[in-house]
């Protein structure tokens, strides 16, 4: 009898497949995991473009130099993008002064092309603050004018987030 159950043993368990399932019963939980395993993955082949360096430009093209020296950087547009509920003046701090650009309504956004570096200020008639700005030469660049959250508990109005 003992022979005839291990024979029995022997012959069934080996198409069964492993005694511990890898994967839940629960099918949210087995997606989940199969989503986690498949993730891992293709951090894996993210890795190794890394290693291998094969996710960096080829440097093997004719120009060699990115843009070259050049006198002026060239201008990048700036989004101005007004969420007060009053209308905003907007300038360009030069040397001289304040140079006036255009008044940003309320709820409005402004485009306006700056070279990286180019400082820029905004009035409010309200309240007698400025904020200021430096162009950082980014694409797709906003500045958004909205009051703080601690500023205005306070009552000294609205102030610039950047």
């Amino acid at each position: 009898m003992a022979r005839v159950l291990i024979v029995a043993v022997c012959l069934v368990l080996p198409s069964t497949g492993c005694m511990v399932n890898e994967y839940s019963s629960d099918p949210n939980r087995r997606i989940e995991e199969l989503i986690k395993q498949s993730e891992d993955l293709r951090q894996i082949e993210l890795e190794m473009e890394r290693f291998w360096a094969t996710d960096q430009p080829s440097h093997l093209t004719p120009e060699r130099v990115h843009g070259g020296i050049s006198d002026a950087p060239a201008a990048v547009q700036v989004a101005i993008a007004n969420v007060l509920k009053e209308q905003a003046s907007l300038y360009v701090i030069e040397e001289t002064g304040l140079v006036f650009i255009a008044q940003v309504p309320a709820g409005e956004v402004f485009d306006f092309p700056a070279p990286p570096g180019k400082k820029l200020a905004v009035t409010f008639a309200s309240s007698p603050h400025c904020a200021n700005y430096t162009v950082k030469g980014t694409a797709g660049e906003v500045w958004l004018l909205r009051p703080t959250v601690n500023r205005w508990a306070t009552g000294c109005g609205p102030t610039m987030s950047y």
